[in-house]
């Protein structure tokens, strides 16, 4: 079986699919992931250092407060 179909079938499980709603909400949430960490990248990018990682902080930026975001339906 192709890594494709494995994925899918992993998808499938992960999110218990069974109609085109699921599909939906899991699309959401998985855009939501990804946009979250794109930003957390950029964010590493633009002060030059990981979160948590004060050691290679060499600028007076820090980060703010974090909370989950919540998907509404």
């Amino acid at each position: 079986m192709n890594k494709r179909k494995e994925l899918i079938k992993e998808l499938i499980k992960e999110f218990d699919l069974k109609d085109t709603n699921d599909i939906s909400s899991m699309f959401r949430e998985l855009m939501g992931d990804t946009i979250q960490e794109m930003l957390n990248s950029e964010l590493d990018e633009e002060l030059g250092y990981e979160k948590y990682d004060q050691s290679n902080k060499k600028t007076v930026n820090s980060r703010n407060g974090f909370s989950e975001k919540k998907y509404e339906e």
